[in-house]
């Protein structure tokens, strides 16, 4: 399976600890909770093109100061309302999986992958007060999604919400439930969150040659049928533009190596 990689989406001079806007490939600290500011953006994604693709769609809108320093809640609707987050919008839902905004975690940030965002709540610590928060929502929209991490009022939209100290005996089943969902669709390796890194890494930008495009969303493996009325044809459906039709010998017909 391909690495997962990491965009961090905002201005470029926010001061440290925040990272400037990137690729990485792990999922960078930035403050959570209610009372934080709208931006840097996080998002974790299942690799490096769909990475590059969404960078390149979202990270322009922020190279402009005027389009992020007005207001939050205006900041929010002129980012969402831009034809390059509309294209990264429906790439992220034809995928057909929850999108997790993480509010109180080890890691705040979007999540497109359920078992990583559960364990970035699973793992958080206790802040400088010896306070413990933890708080995750799951969304079908990539635009309620972004609205619940840029904005610090409670969503109404949410599919789910995972709150271990508030709501213990939902968040069980919860947790139980997901991760029995994901451990059936993929496999073992597939599944298991990446570590919380220790050490700095260094930021990646985009090829400059590579002009990234929508990936395509997974498909399932494409059935084999055979072609009723032709012996031995069978049509094999890869793609909408793309088939391979196979001819086997008919059973009934001598084979080019049987003699006449």
């Amino acid at each position: 399976m391909a690495p997962r990689h990491y965009v961090v989406l905002g201005p470029k001079n926010l001061a440290a600890p925040y990272k400037v806007p990137a690729l990485y490939t792990s999922m960078q600290f930035k403050a959570g909770g209610y009372a934080v500011p709208p931006l840097p953006i996080h998002i974790e994604c299942p690799d490096y093109t769909f990475a590059s693709f969404v960078f390149e769609h979202l990270q322009p809108f922020f190279s402009v100061r005027s389009n992020w320093i007005p207001v939050p809640r205006v900041l929010v609707e002129n980012f969402i309302s831009t034809p390059g987050f509309k294209e990264v919008a429906d790439a992220v839902e034809q995928q057909d999986e929850l999108i997790w905004a993480v509010k109180h975690g080890a890691r705040p940030g979007l999540f497109l992958d359920t078992a990583e965002a559960i364990a970035s709540v699973d793992n958080s610590k206790t802040n400088s007060d010896s306070q413990l928060f933890q708080e995750v929502f799951a969304f079908c929209s990539f635009t309620e999604a972004i609205k619940c991490q840029m904005l610090n009022n409670i969503p109404r939209t949410a599919v789910y919400t995972y709150n271990p100290l508030t709501q213990p005996e939902s968040s069980t089943a919860l947790h139980r439930s997901l991760l029995e969902e994901v451990v059936k669709a993929k496999v073992p390796e597939e599944h298991a969150p990446n570590p919380v890194p220790s050490d700095p890494e260094t930021p990646q930008l985009p090829s400059s040659h590579q002009h990234p495009s929508a990936p395509s969303t997974p498909r399932r493996p494409a059935p084999v049928t055979h072609t009723q009325g032709t012996p031995g044809s069978y049509h094999i459906l890869f793609s909408p533009n793309i088939e391979l039709r196979i001819n086997s010998p008919n059973p009934e017909s001598p084979s080019p190596a049987s003699p006449a």
